[in-house]
């Protein structure tokens, strides 16, 4: 297996132990996504801090790829549980990821992907619609 986990790898050497085709060029590259966002809750009158956290499991890889960061004062909670979301999703598709299972603890951000509920407020349709259009 090559070092970049999304990379073409070695067809005799696939991760679930089954033995490629000759001549396959590649399995699809599978991944699961936790992702989670927190602060932005006023204290003493201002915003505290947010900041997300996207960590990604590919099958057949031993490493866990974690990805976050503070973002600047003043976006909210839900916009740093969509960035944890996105983020992730973005660094999926940059290795190759082929199916991705997503968890995460926003019934708000799920709902609103998933289009089982609307997206109300203004500054979150945006991310919405890049998150959906990612899972496309």
């Amino acid at each position: 297996m090559t070092d970049a986990p999304g990379a073409c790898c070695d067809p005799e050497a696939a991760p679930d132990g089954r033995d490629a085709e000759p001549g396959a060029e590649c399995w699809p590259v599978r991944a699961v996504l936790q992702f989670d966002g927190g602060g932005g809750g006023p204290t003493d009158g201002r915003r505290r801090p947010v900041a997300f956290a996207a960590i990604l499991s590919v099958e057949g890889d031993q490493n866990e790829y974690v990805l976050g960061r503070r973002l600047a004062n003043g976006e909210s909670h839900n916009e740093a549980e969509y960035n944890g979301l996105l983020v992730g999703m973005e660094y999926a598709l940059e290795i190759g990821v082929a199916d991705l299972v997503v968890y995460g603890d926003s019934s708000l951000v799920i709902g609103h992907v998933s289009g089982r509920s609307k997206v109300k407020a203004a500054h979150l349709k945006e991310l919405c619609a890049l998150a959906q259009g990612l899972a496309n």
